[in-house]
Parts: structure tokens; C-alpha cells; sequence
């Protein structure tokens, strides 16, 4: 069962990944995605069976930590694999907010960055403020249970809704989290990945699920 105010919640985990981990993944991505680029911004590319097994090894070393921010967390899922090079970023966006009662529910995502930028690319997650949500609320939407707010704004580079209105009002909070330090966030946080200036930034993200699942 999600309990809203996780959705809401951000926790940081220094040291998710140690130094032999992060060689190891990207050594494994060197060769899984050397002809890969991402088609659209925040495009991923599944991760390979090898990088999962070291990020759910990770992920049950973390798992009190991200607890005492986020009680219903059990485990991580759909572990996937970006790269942004000069002139990409990832722009504010909303994966969508879905609960219903199928187990596992998404309740947020966590990520980790295996190797940082020269220059740029800095994690950043913005609050769906009111003005967001007034902006466009689809409380009938068939994937929500009833009651949910699903906004129907973003921006929302996947596509699959209208960009917000400039004239509302955001706020937007930036980190530096290094190579190996994870960030977990609440589904109801907006992520993003600023510009990269030089250099090329390598990460995984998974989701954050309620449920223990097998594979961990």
C-alpha cells in the first residue's frame, strides 16, 4: 500500500555503489551500449542481467537507509541504463502517477550515477506544486484508483502530454550527488538532469517498489 507523504520524500544513500562496483558497471556498459544513443531525451536502455545483479546486491545493502524515508520501500525494479553526452539534458519531467492493487506499486524511483560529467549534468527534482496540479488534474483516468491526482502537465518530454505553462510558478532543488551515491525520490517529485557541458554523465535508474521481489 503506498502511503502518500513517501511520494513526496527524498533520501540520499552515499556509498549505494563502492569504487570495485562502479568499475565493474561500466565495464559492462562499455561494451552493452558502445553503439547506443539515446533517440529522445531520458531514453534508457534496460539493463543487462550482469548490471542488475551488482544494483540489486547494492539495493539490499540500502534498503534501511532508504527506509527511514520511504517505510513502504521492499525493493527495485525495471533497473535501466542512460548516457548523456555534451548538449543533452534531461528536462523536468512526471513518469506518471499510477496506484492501483496490483502488486508491486511504483511509489518512487531511485538513481545512481556510475560515472559524472566534466562539466554539467546535475540531478535536480522539483515538487508538483499547486499551480501544476490546478493546471490539469485527470481524476478519472483509468489507470488511477479514483481520487488520484495525476497532473496532465509536465513538461513531459516522453510525449505524452502538454508542456506546463511558463507562467507557473516552480521550484526546482539541484544536488551533486557523485559517482556511486544514490537518490531515492516520491513518484510526486519531478525529475531532471541539467545540461551536460563536457564530458559524458552514465547512470541507472530503477523503480521503487512495495513488494520484495524474487530476483533481489
Amino acid at each position: 500500500m503506498n502511503h502518500r507523504s513517501e511520494m513526496f520524500a527524498l533520501q540520499s544513500v552515499e556509498g549505494f555503489l563502492d569504487w570495485e562496483e562502479l568499475s565493474r558497471l561500466n565495464k559492462i556498459m562499455d561494451g552493452e551500449a558502445a553503439a547506443w544513443e539515446p533517440e529522445i531525451h531520458a531514453a534508457v536502455l534496460p539493463a543487462p542481467a550482469l548490471a542488475v545483479d551488482i544494483l540489486n546486491q547494492a539495493m539490499t545493502r540500502a534498503l534501511p537507509a532508504i527506509q527511514r524515508a520511504m517505510p513502504s520501500i521492499a525493493d527495485a525494479a525495471s533497473w535501466a541504463y542512460t548516457h548523456l553526452s555534451s548538449g543533452q539534458e534531461i528536462p523536468a519531467n512526471l513518469d506518471g502517477i499510477i496506484e492501483d492493487a496490483v502488486a508491486p506499486t511504483r511509489v518512487g524511483r531511485i538513481g545512481v550515477v556510475i560515472s559524472e560529467a566534466d562539466e554539467g549534468g546535475r540531478f535536480s527534482v522539483e515538487p508538483l506544486s499547486e499551480g501544476v496540479l490546478r493546471a490539469g488534474v485527470r481524476p478519472d483516468d483509468p489507470e488511477c484508483a479514483p481520487g488520484t491526482l495525476r497532473p496532465a502537465v509536465g513538461p513531459l518530454p516522453h510525449g505524452n502530454g502538454p508542456a506546463a505553462p511558463p507562467s507557473l510558478v516552480r521550484t526546482r532543488w539541484t544536488c551533486y550527488a557523485g559517482p556511486g551515491v544514490a537518490i531515492a525520490y516520491g513518484a510526486r517529485l519531478v525529475p531532471g538532469v541539467s545540461p551536460v557541458r563536457r564530458g559524458v554523465l552514465r547512470s541507472f535508474v530503477g523503480d521503487l517498489v512495495d513488494t520484495p521481489l524474487s530476483s533481489s
